[in-house]
């Protein structure tokens, strides 16, 4: 499977191979996700998220997996040799994010021959917005299948064991705090197209970006440089395993990040720095754009953009094309899984509910009631 370098082509079926039959998703959510956010602790809610990502990753170093972060849970494919361990693996996740974020994660597995069975696919491309670092688009229908079964009533696919595993956070980064709106509003939305195909999205991706072409949510124009942390302690909880450890590490890593911002802000004009590439990096890897059979998008928009797009996807939703959900705030905030620095990726959402509340929106718009996806 190649790779694909313009975001537009992400909307090409014909840049779309067929999942394994002998594959499953992996999948997790945050139950109750909203009163999580009325709580005030969506970053912890992102965490949990990304941390899905990262465990896998680092259980399964050599494959290069398929994986996309949906605000409050994420979708992760991979190849039924290795459903025994992540299954574990993932329960031990579930638990920890228990105890230390106080979060309720459903973690569940959904065989591709189930997908299959329901008249349903899986189908990847795999975006690269920069060498070796690739985000996967994917449709066929499967995601969104696999989604309503794993919140089903006593779901035959949720995952129990009574056996724990070692899991690695290595590489999973909090140490930013909000990227805060350059040009007014930052806008996340959640998309479903009417036949369940790509057709709308490109479309609708070509559009916004013609309405609203400096957009992206993270530039050099808002890298959030002040400090502390503010989100730390959320990426220590899971980390360190007893309390004086996570207060050494606290106070190692706010001083690291001290030292780095100040480096940043010296450095981040000088393109040709180690830190300049990092920071032109970190802009490209950026997921503000992706597809799990929903378009997902976090974009910076000004009050005539904003009004703008929404009517544009007010008119493909009268013309019933689409259904869509859409959240507004202030800041974007974004989680990190950082390999190396050349390899690393930013999962950027809303602030203060961000993909979770646009898909509440979205869901009650659906007739009859689609599955939950939030």
């Amino acid at each position: 499977m190649t790779s694909i370098q313009s975001i537009i082509d992400v909307t090409n079926i014909d840049r779309y191979s067929t999942v394994p039959e002998d594959w499953s998703i992996f999948i997790t959510d945050v139950v109750s996700s909203s009163a999580a956010i009325a709580a005030g602790q969506y970053k912890s809610v992102n965490i949990a998220g990304v941390a899905t990502i990262t465990v896998i990753q680092n259980l399964c170093k050599d494959l290069d997996l398929p994986f996309v972060f949906g605000g409050d849970g994420a979708v992760i494919l991979a190849p039924n040799e290795f459903t025994s361990k992540i299954q574990h693996a993932l329960v031990s996740l579930a638990q920890l994010v228990e105890q230390q974020l106080k979060l309720t994660l459903r973690v569940g597995c959904i065989p591709m021959r189930a997908i299959r069975a329901l008249g349903s696919d899986v189908l990847i491309a795999k975006f690269e917005p920069s060498p070796n670092n690739r985000l996967a688009m994917i449709t066929g229908g499967g995601i969104q299948i696999a989604d309503g079964l794993l919140k089903q009533d006593d779901s035959p696919y949720l995952i129990h064991s009574n056996q724990l595993l070692p899991i690695s956070f290595q590489g999973l980064e909090c140490r930013w705090n909000e990227a805060k709106s350059v040009n007014g509003q930052i806008m996340t939305l959640i998309i479903l197209g009417a036949s369940g195909a790509l057709t709308p999205y490109g479309e609708i991706i070509r559009q916004i970006k013609a309405i609203a072409p400096m957009s992206r949510p993270l530039s050099h124009d808002n890298l959030p440089l002040s400090w502390p942390p503010k989100f730390i302690m959320a990426e220590m909880r899971l980390k360190a395993k007893n309390i004086l450890s996570r207060w050494l590490q606290l106070a190692k890593f706010t001083l690291l990040t001290g030292l780095f911002k100040l480096i940043v802000q010296a450095q981040k004009t000088n393109r040709n720095s180690v830190t300049g590439k990092y920071i032109d990096l970190m802009i490209k890897n950026t997921d503000d754009i992706k597809i799990d059979d929903y378009l997902r998008m976090v974009i910076d928009v000004s009050a005539s953009q904003k009004n703008e797009i929404i009517h544009f996807l007010d008119q493909l939703e009268s013309e019933n094309q689409i259904k869509y959900g859409v959240h507004y705030s202030d800041s974007a905030v974004f989680t990190c899984l950082v390999s190396s620095l050349d390899v690393h990726t930013h999962f950027i959402d809303g602030n203060d509910g961000g993909y979770s509340i646009a898909a509440k929106g979205l869901k009650n718009k659906l007739v009859p009631p689609g599955p939950s996806l939030g």
